[in-house]
Formats: C-alpha cells, structure tokens, sequence
C-alpha cells in the first residue's frame, strides 16, 4: 500500500493507493498506469478540477509513501528505492 497526505492542509487526511501485480496503481477505483497519475489525481480532488497545471503536476515516486520493510520507518517511494538500490550495489 502506498499513502499520501495532503499538501498545505491543516489537517491532512491520508489517501490509499494499492500497487497493482501488474504495476498499475488503484486508488478510489481507478486504476492509473503511473505513480504520478495517481498522485494527480490525489491532487485534484484535493485542489479542485480548476487547479493549475503547477499544482496538479506530480513526482509520484516522491509523492507516496510506504513503510520501508528494512528500515521499518515511512519513507517516499523513491527513497525506498534508493535504499533498495543502495544495499543491491552492497552486495
């Protein structure tokens, strides 16, 4: 499972996105073929349909987070995959 939380709320909610075998990624439904796609579209419920482009635009392995199974902390993505592929050149 991957999670997000709201940008400049003062309270954030959690949203939930399920990684799909096949790669794609469900949230609310729909499934979306990126992790950017989906964080768009995390972003546009949130800021409304009418949001600029500069606020929908999305770096989605830095938007979601997960808990990292090694570390056992909550990370982005992509710091997980760097940790990933920090310890793989390790070896």
């Amino acid at each position: 499972m991957a999670r997000s939380e709201e940008p400049r709320r003062p309270q954030r909610r959690s949203h939930t996105a399920k990684v799909s075998p096949d790669g794609s990624i469900e949230y609310q439904g729909t499934k979306y073929q990126s992790l950017s796609a989906a964080g768009r579209a995390v972003k546009k419920l949130v800021a409304g349909p009418d949001a600029p482009e500069s606020t929908l635009s999305t770096d989605g392995w830095g938007f979601w987070r997960a808990e990292d199974a090694v570390q056992g902390d909550i990370a982005s993505l992509k710091m997980i995959r760097r940790r990933a592929a920090g310890s793989a050149s390790d070896k």
